[in-house]
């Protein structure tokens, strides 16, 4: 009688023990103001490199410019390199899996998780990558066909 006492018990503390609701810190209730101020830093910090990236990769496509293209692959560099930070997508794998109301800043959050998920690489392999990429463009961009041994940037 007292084995089948003890057995029933032990496995009401089992069964009890695999019910039991364990907290889990991604779905916990999240602040969206912290969030939304956790979004307006990263843009914040990569934005200035994102405009002049942009604006140096068109003068590097215009122009053919050796030095625009060795500027826009550096900036290219420093710019997958910031959205390589191990601590930031952590965060927001976080606020991507918690449930945030406000679409806007959910998007924002989806938009953001996927920059930095695509750029979760070492330094070594982005500079790699940009190197090669920039070649790459540097060829397409500057290739000239030749009619009749005339070079020509346009075909009428």
């Amino acid at each position: 009688m007292i084995r089948n006492l003890f057995v029933f018990l032990f496995c009401g503390l089992l069964v009890y023990g695999c019910i039991k609701e364990i907290p889990n810190p991604k779905f916990a209730k999240v602040n969206e103001r912290e969030i939304s101020m956790f979004v307006e830093s990263i843009v914040n910090e990569i934005a200035p490199v994102e405009k002049e990236l942009n604006e140096t990769q068109f003068a590097a496509w215009d122009g053919g410019n050796d030095e625009d293209y060795k500027k826009a692959a550096e900036l290219e560099k420093k710019y997958r390199i910031l959205l390589s930070d191990k601590e930031k997508f952590g965060k927001l794998k976080v606020y991507k899996a918690s449930k945030i109301k406000d679409p806007m800043l959910k998007r924002q959050v989806e938009i953001l998780y996927l920059m930095f998920l695509e750029n979760q690489l070492d330094k070594d392999i982005i500079e790699e990558l940009v190197n090669r990429s920039s070649a790459i463009e540097k060829k397409f961009n500057t290739y000239r066909a030749k009619i009749d041994d005339k070079e020509v940037s346009k075909i009428f």
